[in-house]
């Protein structure tokens, strides 16, 4: 590389007996030219080399300056000064060189033309220049760590999502240059990883976990890789590089609660609800229209736990909420929101029943099912709480007894605008077909005992004010759904509440263990299923639950040690050792 620098100057006139002029001669200072500098930093070493010309002839006006490239990146000559030339000296970059001597060479001359034909004696000067660049070493030395050191995350297999990651923090220790960082990641866990600069001696590294149910239940290690390097092109990798941090991510089904672990089974679907079939070990699920298809009918399928998988849908050719099998396994009802009846199914063979048609009010206004109730050992008799909306919330059918289509004579009618009698919205049979005990939502708070005969239903016992929700019978008690009071509905009096501490939402009772399983919430809100002793009430296990398999329709006991329940479209199957008696 080169540059040429224009001089002007005047001449003096002289007559023919002038002696010789002395030789050109250009004196350097410095020369030799030295420099160095550490990659661990941003220099790049500038220096200034003055050239002092003497006995330049008057017509010496170009002065040419020239250089090689190994450790320097730019030499220019500033306007002269007199007789002095001051040279600018500019090296590369130390980080962009590999630790060493470069050696280079600054060639000057003076020249009485440009281009240089004709030059000057006694002016072409070689300056010699040594460049040192230094490894990051000793006082220089780097150091990468991690905080914290690797990355362990666990995440169930029903999750929506990848557990969240707390960002690494990467220190960054004596760098003097904001490193260069490249990126990288085996594995089928990691998603994303991301490096962020916070200043010069701390970074972070972010990263996102694949989705569960995408990579499936196993064990994963994955590695994050962050090559480092002091300059773009990697000529100096930062010692140690690449670094690496270890991920450990576990997709697990199952929970370890207090008291027993539960592997968790989530069934992707579109249920409403379910009943167990003990005698054939499946499970009759309900399931809402299709996404796309020309008519609201719901649909019944069978499930089968051991495989998860559901088998052949039937259309109930009608939209229903709820379903209830009978005890002997023969029938299965369902009470319908879009038309005042009852449709009804003999299982296995999935057939439809006639319709059980409802009567209309004292007035003549149309009456639904809020509720029906198979009776013990009668799989032929239901009772039906019956309602002015569909679906219920409007009490004013009172509860009526059904032997196939036909009603018994007497119903247990209460009075909506009085708030007196039986104003049910949901029904349990108690020990026998005699008695069943019934509970509202929103227009009463009661607990009403309903008398049953060959004539129908009437009322016979109210308990005030136990709250809304379903209810459950066992052992001469009623059990309630929300907010977990026990009842004893023949003095009338609360004689326990279920949890301490712990607000209960939904129960299942398993009377053949003597045990009464319980969700809801605990005192900061974290969800749980609990199990109790009977009659003790003395908590036994904890289970905790996460969003994604919260339940949202009653809780089911099945087989030996399963809990059953549908978490808005999804079956969730509970097994395991925090269940079995």
């Amino acid at each position: 590389m080169g540059s040429l620098l224009l001089i002007t100057a005047c001449g003096g006139g002289g007559g023919d007996a002038t002696p010789p002029a002395p030789a050109a001669k250009l004196t350097v200072n410095p020369s030799p030219v030295t420099a160095s500098a550490n990659i661990n930093s941003m220099d790049a070493p500038t220096l200034q080399m003055n050239i002092a010309a003497s006995n330049l002839p008057a017509d010496a006006k170009f002065f040419f300056i020239a250089h090689s490239s190994n450790g320097l990146a730019s030499v220019s000559a500033q306007p002269l000064n007199g007789a002095t030339v001051t040279i600018d000296i500019a090296f590369k970059e130390a980080r962009s060189l590999t630790p060493g001597e470069y050696d280079d060479t600054i060639d000057m001359k003076f020249c009485l033309e440009s281009p240089c034909v004709r030059v000057v004696a006694g002016t072409p000067t070689a300056v010699p220049v040594k460049y040192t660049v230094t490894p990051a070493t000793g006082a220089n030395a780097v150091n990468v760590s991690f905080n914290p050191s690797s990355v362990v995350a666990q995440a169930l297999l029903y999750d929506q999502y990848g557990p969240s990651v707390p960002e690494v923090g990467i220190d960054l220790g004596n760098f003097k240059v904001t490193p260069y960082v490249e990126v990288h990641s085996t594995g089928v866990a990691v998603r994303n990883p991301t490096y962020s600069i916070r200043d010069s001696s701390h970074s972070a590294l972010f990263m996102f976990l694949a989705n569960p149910r995408e990579i499936g239940k196993g064990a994963f290690h994955d590695t994050i890789s962050l090559k480092m390097c002091f300059d773009t092109q990697c000529v100096n990798p930062v010692p140690g590089t690449p670094f690496i941090l270890a991920v450990d991510y576990t997709v697990t089904d199952t929970v370890t609660g207090a008291g027993g672990d539960a592997r968790i089974q989530v069934i992707d679907s579109n249920a409403v609800d379910l009943a167990w079939d003990a005698q054939r070990q499946k499970f009759y699920v309900l399931l809402s229209n299709d996404p796309g298809a020309p008519n609201y009918h719901f649909y019944i399928a069978v499930l089968d736990p051991s495989t998860g998988l559901l088998g052949p849908k039937t259309s109930w050719e009608a939209t229903a909420f709820e379903i209830e099998l009978s005890d002997d396994g023969a029938l299965l009802y369902a009470p319908l929101s879009d038309m005042p009846a009852i449709a009804r199914m003999s299982v296995p063979d999935m057939s439809l029943q006639p319709l059980i048609t409802l009567p209309r009010d004292g007035i003549g206004f149309i009456l639904y099912a809020a509720d029906v109730a198979v009776a013990p050992a009668a799989a032929h008799t239901i009772a039906i709480a019956m309602s002015g909306a569909p679906g219920g919330g409007y009490p004013n059918g009172g509860v009526a007894i059904f032997d196939d289509a036909a009603q018994r004579p007497n119903a247990a009618v209460g009075d909506v605008q009085a708030g007196t009698g039986p104003l049910a919205d949901y029904i349990e049979w108690g020990q026998d077909a005699s008695t069943l005990y019934g509970t509202g939502e929103t227009w009463s708070q009661d607990l009403f005992t309903i008398a049953v005969n060959g004539s129908g239903a009437s009322a016979s016992g109210t308990v005030k004010n136990v709250g809304p929700g379903r209810i459950h019978f066992g052992g001469g008690l009623i059990y309630m759904d929300r907010g977990g009071k026990v009842i004893d509905p023949a003095t009338g009096t609360v004689v326990a509440t279920i949890g301490n501490g712990f607000t209960v939402g939904r129960l299942a009772l398993d009377l053949a263990s003597q045990r009464v399983f319980a969700y809801g919430a605990g005192p900061a809100g974290e969800q749980l299923i609990k199990r109790f002793d009977l009659p003790s009430l003395s908590e036994q296990a904890t289970l905790p639950l996460v969003n994604a398999v919260l339940p949202s329709s009653q809780i089911l006991r099945w087989a030996a040690n399963g809990l059953a329940y549908i978490s808005y479209g999804k079956i969730v199957l509970i097994t395991g050792a925090f269940v079995a008696p």
